[in-house]
């Protein structure tokens, strides 16, 4: 682990800002998305004894310079053919490769495009497999795009953090350049989940300038 939220973790507006030194891009994320990713999380680690099923999902947003904001995510379906990991299949990589198709023409993602991916994990730390890699080279191949891994543990807080591709393209899957702690947000519970990007558009366009978070 090469290190927790500090000065480093700021908000912009209503997006929270995760930024590692000598690393690009810079990532601006809606803490409502984040909340919803944890949540998803939180099911699939429920969903059987030790260490429930890991899961996974698309990112969706914008970019612009050395700058990629996360508003939006739909999730993809594993089948969980070699166990509880987010391990994909044949079948599964031909559904994520249809849903990343299907979304260029989606009208609640109208002004979105994929960013990256998310996946969990419950019974390792927080990197990158040779089989998640491959996923990352394959379907986001874009030297913007990133990989989000959130860890699960009982009785533990949750814990995430962004991988990001160097200037020669390669991933450094061993660990995250900053790891942050993802705290549960109880008046997310309280709201519908999302089905429209539309509230995330709404979020990036009203955002104003950067303030350190507290």
């Amino acid at each position: 682990m090469r290190g927790l939220s500090g000065p480093t973790m700021t908000t912009l507006g209503e997006l929270t800002r995760w930024q590692a030194e000598g690393h690009i891009p810079i990532i601006d994320y809606s803490p409502m998305v984040m909340e919803e990713l944890r949540a998803y999380g939180e099911e699939g680690f429920q969903k059987i004894p030790h260490g429930g099923l890991e899961v996974g999902a698309v990112l969706f947003g914008t970019r612009e310079g050395g700058e990629v904001r996360v508003l939006e995510w739909r999730p993809v379906d594993c089948e969980h053919a070699r166990g509880p990991g987010f391990v994909l299949s044949n079948k599964d990589r031909a559904n994520l490769q249809t849903l990343l198709d299907a979304c260029a023409s989606a009208p609640e993602l109208q002004g979105l495009e994929p960013v990256g991916w998310f996946h969990t994990h419950t019974r390792s730390k927080i990197f990158l497999s040779p089989d998640d890699l491959a996923i990352h080279d394959h379907h986001f191949s874009q030297p913007w795009q990133v990989a989000l891994v959130m860890h699960f543990a009982k009785n533990q807080p949750q814990t995430a953090g962004f991988f990001l591709r160097d200037s020669a393209g390669q991933v450094d899957g061993a660990a995250s350049a900053r790891e942050f702690t993802v705290q549960p947000d109880p008046a997310a519970a309280l709201r519908p989940r999302r089905h429209s990007a539309a509230p995330a558009r709404a979020r990036q366009s009203a955002a104003p300038g950067v303030r350190s978070a507290p």
